[in-house]
């Protein structure tokens, strides 16, 4: 049982984003289709409440920026548990 418990211990989460694309004029763009293994780990966090708490305050952020398309720009961000076994597949 204690096996069972150090590894839970050990499990994290990050917020990672797709791999942008040049779309011109100096826009970009996220391929999500990409694998996970391909995502860029933007941030590591013990809790995923933590994590979605992130994701939450850059969507306040961009709103705050008149940033257009916001919520389609923080979309792309996604929380997963760092022992995730596609974050590994190639």
């Amino acid at each position: 049982m204690k096996r069972h418990v150090i590894t839970l211990a050990l499990v994290g989460w990050y917020l990672i984003a797709p791999p942008a694309l040049p779309v011109g004029q100096g826009m970009l763009a996220w391929d999500a289709t990409a694998p996970l293994s391909e995502w860029e780990i933007l941030y590591g966090y013990d809790r995923a409440a933590d994590c979605q708490a992130m994701i939450k305050k850059k969507l306040n952020s961009a709103y705050a920026r008149n940033h257009p398309n916001a919520e389609r720009w923080v979309s792309q961000f996604l929380c997963i548990a760092s022992d995730d076994p596609r974050l590994k597949q190639k």
